[in-house]
């Protein structure tokens, strides 16, 4: 068609780029942001043109994802949508660009999850399914060992072996863990 390469339609938007907080998609269409299709006044959206791009370069990954928003009816193209998600092992970043989904972004830093995942009450608690402890236990033990290797932040690693031994600590107080290797994989969100 007749638009410019990053071509957008500002007439079919109710608001542009919208400021979306930490909401970061990498799918999907915000539909309430839609006024209607400024060529044929459709009211709905589908997405094409999809890609995924991966890249590693110095310890630092990054995927980038953008894709369209059309009109359903027409193929009217009403603007790109732009995604793109950072780690480089210590800090996770997300962005969301998109004139019709809006504007977000967020950053968490790994360690910081860690933390807080040892610092759950009901990690210590015997309400918690038994199968979560052994398990995740040697993975954070494992994480923090690693930790301790790469980081030149000392101090932090000790702090996260104290953590770790006071969990520890806590989960011995626990029944017993059954014997049984295979567990949903619900608990590992932390993790990926």
């Amino acid at each position: 068609g007749p638009h410019s390469a990053r071509s957008m339609c500002k007439d079919c938007l109710a608001e542009f780029t919208p400021e979306r907080g930490t909401m970061c998609l990498d799918s999907g269409t915000y539909v309430i942001n839609l006024k209607g299709c400024a060529n044929c006044g459709g009211r709905m959206l589908r997405t094409t043109g999809r890609e995924r791009i991966e890249e590693e370069e110095e310890n630092v990954y990054t995927e980038t994802i953008t894709y369209k928003h059309i009109c359903s009816n027409c193929q009217h193209e009403v603007c790109e949508h732009y995604y793109t998600f950072e780690a480089d092992g210590k800090t996770q970043e997300y962005l969301m660009d998109c004139p019709l989904c809006g504007k977000g972004s967020h950053v968490s830093r790994i360690a910081d999850d860690v933390k807080s995942y040892l610092a759950d009450p009901l990690l210590v608690s015997d309400n918690r399914p038994n199968k979560i402890v052994g398990r995740d236990l040697k993975e954070t033990e494992k994480k923090a060992g690693e930790d301790k290797k790469e980081s030149e932040d000392k101090k932090e690693s000790i702090m996260e072996v104290a953590q770790l031994s006071k969990l520890r600590e806590g989960i011995q107080r626990l029944t017993p863990v059954g014997g049984n290797g295979d567990s949903d994989r619900d608990d590992d969100e932390g993790w990926e």
